[in-house]
């Protein structure tokens, strides 16, 4: 009686200790998915980011260029 006790409550245990893996693998799988996500987003916006940047360079160095050709045609007017 009591080896049948011991028995039925080491499969209720093994049952509930396989139920909490695969409970934490999929916690694990949706974690992973979420963070590739993100990461995915980050460096979408880096790649964002750097474009306004070299882009916004670009039109200052336009800017100075004409300002200077400006300054250059009045000083020789």
């Amino acid at each position: 009686m009591l080896a049948e006790s011991i028995t039925k409550e080491r499969k209720e245990i093994l049952v509930r200790e396989k139920a909490q893996q695969k409970v934490l693998g999929q916690m694990k799988k949706e974690l992973r998915h979420k963070m590739e996500s993100e990461i995915r987003l980050l460096q979408d916006q880096l790649v964002r980011d750097d474009d306004d940047a070299y882009f916004r360079q670009l039109d200052a160095d336009r800017v100075i260029h004409n300002l200077q050709l400006a300054k250059y045609h009045a000083n020789n007017v």
